[in-house]
């Protein structure tokens, strides 16, 4: 027993020993992961290493297991929160004030906000705001600081259960929560309602393979729809009735949080029901029903405000290119960090999909998991803001952790312990290598401090209600406190005429123009941060120097005032004057 608790305990000492005293200033191309000291990684490779001992013991102790499982969660999610002070990344700010705006306007209010689609599905800010309340909490802005190591944690059991419902083999399971976790490298995790409804979705998808069709199937039945007669009566168990009980129940938190999950669990529902249990197809119907429902008439105020976001719907190719970043204006440090996601996905799914060959041809018998992996891929025809290759990485992990885990270990069987050994060990570190550079290289401009949240909170407590906010870049904690709707912001880099281009002071009464133009009332206000800098210095949005160059103008152009300046930056108001 000692020697399975030695790993985890000399793992996570050395990993809280590490991080006393990383400076985060300044952190540069390669973000944290330049500035974690060696002791950091050390206690990343002990804590492999104790996994694979795990893994190859004689009999899998589960308590064990866990208990690596949860080690890793911590230092690959505890890191960030316990070294910053407010939550990591921008865009997460604008959760806290949707959780803020129905703290203060109430969950039925928050869907007739046309300019915010998290309140048009409420769900997970309602739910949020209850717990706030109850525990006397006026925000969420130190709650969601931990959210990453919460929803990674649940994630966990989440998978777990629907694990269970593919195989019976432990360390298949084992190896593939082992794969997940380190390969989750997308940021999805944060506090937000995509975090929210995506382990409700995990749970919703075990309860299927637990209990409404069969996790194993005749090798035939990839070619032919199965009758209900050749399988067994799986829906007729008291279980099974159950399980479509909580099933609905979780759908339903689901479709009034989130506007992709719930048709990512219709379109899984659908798939394994189709080729699996075709009576329980009804089920499907009711789920698209209640999904329509209330993007027609729960979000329909968002939904009449939007609807040019679906211009490029059933266009795969452009919405995919819309969102990766071009290398060319990059240094290679930065073409380096932006390579490796890619190479990282590419290494997941291509072990997945040697998991459903060896799975077709290996056996008699096949899983549901080469469906569930391939169907988000069919959501890449929607837009979603340029994000929907990350969500499709997303859902598919599950599916692609556990096809690799199981490819892994049909491939590995006839190899000595020691070999297969050593083998797992260097997937296993290849994997979590790759999650390092994906998630902490970004730091430089995904770390936000007290500065920034409260130079955006001079903002919104203090500009008139109708103000129009611009800044060199969205970069900052724009939207948090919950009277956000009232007010306008936007980015210069937004642009097209500024994007990879440079911005002199010969630009600035255009851009004094366009404030004005896009002002209805109340004032106007350009807002410069070291973290919006951060941002466009590690992407090549504008050319160097540029941001440098406007602030300069600004400060010496008689139409702006200084009205607040911090560590983090300064913010210029805008004269009223007609001037340019």
């Amino acid at each position: 027993m000692i020697r399975y608790l030695a790993g985890p305990a000399l793992a996570i000492t050395l990993w809280a020993v590490s991080l006393r005293g990383v400076n985060l200033a300044d952190m540069g191309d390669l973000g944290l992961t330049a500035r974690l000291p060696g002791t950091f990684y050390l206690s990343i490779l002990l804590l492999t290493l104790s996994f694979v001992s795990v893994l190859q013991g004689a009999r899998l102790r589960w308590w064990a297991v866990a208990l690596h499982l949860a080690a890793a969660v911590l230092i690959l999610h505890g890191t960030t929160a316990l070294l910053y002070q407010v939550p990591r990344y921008s865009w997460v700010y604008k959760h806290i004030g949707a959780t803020g705006y129905v703290l203060s306007h109430g969950f039925i209010n928050a869907k007739y906000v046309p300019t915010d689609a998290n309140l048009g599905w409420p769900g997970f800010f309602g739910l949020a705001a209850l717990i706030l309340r109850s525990a006397g909490l006026h925000s969420a802005l130190h709650v969601a600081l931990w959210a990453q190591l919460f929803f990674n944690g649940l994630y966990l059991i989440a998978v777990w259960f629907l694990l269970g419902g593919l195989t019976e083999n432990p360390r298949t399971i084992a190896l593939a929560l082992w794969f997940f976790t380190s390969t989750n490298w997308v940021g999805q995790d944060y506090y937000a309602p995509q975090a929210f409804a995506f382990a409700l979705y995990l749970f919703g998808m075990g309860l299927l393979l637990r209990y409404l069709v069969p996790s194993v199937l005749p090798r035939g039945s990839w070619r032919r729809r199965l009758s209900d007669a050749a399988l067994p009566t799986v829906a007729a168990r008291p279980q099974a009735q159950w399980a479509l009980v909580f099933a609905l129940l979780i759908f339903g938190a689901i479709v009034v949080s989130h506007q992709l999950t719930p048709y990512m669990m219709i379109a899984g529902y659908g798939a394994c029901i189709a080729v699996a249990r075709p009576k329980l197809l009804p089920l499907v119907g009711i789920m698209l029903v209640l999904a329509i429902a209330w993007t027609v008439f729960g979000a329909g105020t968002w939904m009449a405000h939007n609807m040019g976001q679906l211009a490029t719907f059933g266009h795969p190719i452009e919405n995919v290119e819309s969102s990766l970043a071009s290398l060319s204006p990059l240094p290679w440090p930065r073409r380096v960090v932006t390579l490796v996601p890619r190479v990282l996905s590419a290494l997941v799914w291509g072990l997945g999909g040697l998991g459903a060959v060896l799975q077709w041809r290996r056996t008699r018998r096949a899983t549901l998991a080469p469906i569930l992996a391939a169907v988000p891929f069919v959501f890449l025809i929607a837009p979603y803001g340029g994000e929907m290759q990350f969500r499709v990485y997303l859902f598919a992990l599950p599916w692609m952790a556990y096809l690799a885990a199981e490819a892994f270990v049909k491939l590995t069987r006839w190899l000595t312990p020691r070999l297969r050994g050593v083998t797992v060990t260097c997937l296993c570190l290849v994997l979590l290598s790759g999650y390092l550079v994906s998630d902490f290289s970004n730091e430089s401009m995904n770390y936000m401090t007290p500065s920034d949240v409260s130079l955006a909170e001079y903002l919104y407590r203090n500009a008139p209600a109708g103000s129009f906010f611009l800044g060199t870049s969205f970069n900052y904690p724009t939207r948090l406190l919950p009277d956000y709707d009232q007010y306008q912001a936007f980015s210069l880099t937004w642009l097209p005429q500024f994007r990879y281009t440079s911005i002199t002071a010969a630009d600035l009464p255009w851009i004094i123009a366009f404030m004005r133009q896009n002002l209805d009332r109340g004032r106007a206000y350009f807002v410069f941060t070291d973290t919006a800098s951060r941002q466009i210095y590690l992407q090549r949005v504008l050319r160097p120097g540029s941001v440098g160059a406007l602030e300069r103008a600004v400060e010496a152009s008689d139409q702006f005032r200084l009205v607040y300046a911090n560590s983090a930056g300064k913010v210029f108001e805008l004269s009223s004057g007609a001037g340019p």
